[in-house]
């Protein structure tokens, strides 16, 4: 779908500084030119960068210099057919870009032949804008939104790493984060007046430490333990977290292992700088005493080592989550955890919700020129707001499965065919229902909040085909690769809308087919 460029190596002979760079660029209107339509009038263009650069030293240990970034644009326009009785008003222009980048300086001695120190200052930032033109009913458009979004963290990760003898291991660390954001939204009225949904700013501060170790009770006991604790700057919320997991070896190659740890989160900053005008004129700022959600985990696994290249593992897993934030008004059931907050909402700290579900991984290594690897989730995943009623949240599939193989095919001594495949089965996307009939009254979409993802949208299924021809030549390597993602060109769904012009519902598709031609040198 585009181009790619990658390099590795030495910076000089005698030295043992490397680096590693890669850059692509892919635009999906490749495909379109050639015929193979992946969509009828929105082509993303897409490029990224990374890089990692390492400096080691003969006294002051090992630096590295690393960075990854990807900006992307997507433009999409929709000109109504008035020979097919389409209304002006459905057209518009639709210009987004999003992108991010994150850089960071490493570094990493060792103390002694026992303990060492690793450290790393990074800046990251993610941004979009929006630009979106609506159709007047004289098939003039005219523009009716605009957005400009963005986010930061400075963050600083150290630890202390110390082997005390051959049974006990110890760390000691700190992070410490400045976290800020800056967003702004504006929409025009049905006179066409601009308003502003969205025009502010924030920043804080989290501090996190930690103390964690190892202790090998025996030959085949470990023991793992460890207090996190994290501060939150903003309205001075402290959540102290004690983590345990033992590890037990059995006969047969065969392993028990347990865990239970407590972890906590913020939300997103927004979440915390909603404003509210007072009568006086001063702003109030409705969610700033939001607590940490709290989070408390219980694992159980059992793996075995069938032999030297087959491999299965089963995990059963609870997570109990407290402090969850939900608006104050039960009327109103969604949580900004889920996307599901409107600037106007109060929150409180009332929502509780739950996690639990079993994994299975059954895994052929590769030997004999094949391989394989499948896994399997069943899961439930549910919150219940003030109203004290339990609901799916949206990512609640309920199972996810993946099946990835591969051989290979040796032809001559220099030529050798590869095949690889992938199946992702899972349960479709929930979503929040829509009032058809209220809707067909309305002439416009009416969802029924008060049943927010009940609605479970038709399975996912997806099968991928790659073929692969390798080319050894003395210096080189040349591929010639063909990849087929959605073979069976499946139509599944992404969402539903409500189409006002047939009145009636639609199901909204992801991509179908899509194939991918590459070649690459390695040299």
């Amino acid at each position: 779908l585009g181009a790619e460029f990658a390099a590795e190596g030495p910076f000089k002979e005698g030295y043992k500084g490397s680096y590693l760079i890669n850059y692509r660029y892919s635009t999906l209107s490749i495909l379109n030119n050639l015929g193979i339509e992946v969509s009828e009038n929105a082509l993303p263009n897409y490029q990224d960068l990374s890089f990692k650069f390492n400096f080691p030293t003969k006294k002051a240990g090992t630096f590295s210099l690393w960075g990854i970034g990807g900006v992307s644009d997507t433009k999409e326009k929709y000109s109504p057919d008035t020979t097919l009785n389409e209304k002006f008003e459905y057209g518009y222009i639709d210009n987004t870009t999003t992108g991010m980048y994150a850089t960071g300086l490493g570094h990493n001695i060792l103390i002694d032949d026992k303990s060492y120190i690793k450290s790393v200052l990074s800046y990251s930032k993610s941004f979009s804008q929006n630009n979106f033109s609506s159709m007047d009913s004289l098939g003039i458009f005219y523009n009716s939104f605009n957005d400009d979004l963005s986010s930061g963290a400075i963050r600083f990760n150290s630890f202390y790493n110390r082997k005390l003898s051959n049974k006990l291991n110890i760390r000691i660390g700190a992070n410490l984060s400045e976290q800020n954001y800056d967003y702004f939204s504006e929409y025009t009225d049905s006179l066409r007046s601009w308003q502003t949904a969205i025009n502010g700013r924030g920043n804080t501060n989290m501090y996190q430490a930690y103390f964690h170790s190892k202790y090998k009770i025996s030959d085949k006991v470990l023991l793992t333990g460890g207090l996190h604790y994290t501060h939150f700057a903003l309205n001075s919320d402290n959540s102290i977290e004690p983590r345990l997991g033992l590890q037990v070896e059995l006969k047969n190659n065969q392993k028990l292992g347990f865990g239970f740890g407590m972890h906590s989160k913020s939300e997103n900053l927004p979440v915390y700088f909603v404003e509210f005008a007072n009568p006086d004129g001063s702003v109030s700022y409705l969610n700033k005493d939001l607590k940490l959600t709290r989070a408390t985990h219980y694992i159980a696994s059992y793996e075995n080592m069938i032999s030297k290249d087959w491999s299965f593992k089963t995990e059963v897993y609870y997570q109990s989550i407290s402090n969850l934030p939900v608006p104050n008004n039960p009327d109103k059931p969604l949580s900004p955890a889920f996307n599901g907050v409107s600037p106007y909402d109060t929150l409180v700290n009332s929502g509780i919700g739950k996690n639990y579900g079993v994994e299975f991984t059954l895994q052929k290594y590769f030997t004999n020129n094949y391989y394989f690897l499948f896994t399997s989730s069943i899961f439930e995943s549910k919150y219940k707001p003030t109203n004290g009623i339990w609901y799916n949240n949206k990512y609640n599939s309920n199972y996810v499965n993946n099946f990835v193989g591969g051989k290979e095919i040796q032809l001559r001594n220099d030529k050798m065919l590869s095949i690889n495949g992938k199946i992702l089965w899972t349960g479709g996307k929930r979503d929040i229902p829509i009032d058809l009939q209220a809707s067909q009254e309305k002439g416009e979409v009416v969802y029924l909040f008060d049943k927010s993802y009940t609605q479970k949208n038709s399975d996912y299924f997806r099968l991928d085909l790659g073929l692969r021809l390798h080319l050894y030549k003395k210096n080189s390597e040349h591929i010639i690769s063909l990849d087929i993602q959605n073979l069976t060109n499946r139509a599944n769904t992404w969402f539903k809308i409500y189409d006002s012009q047939n009145e009636k519902l639609i199901d909204y598709p992801m991509a179908g087919l899509i194939p991918i031609l590459n070649y690459r040198i390695e040299f």
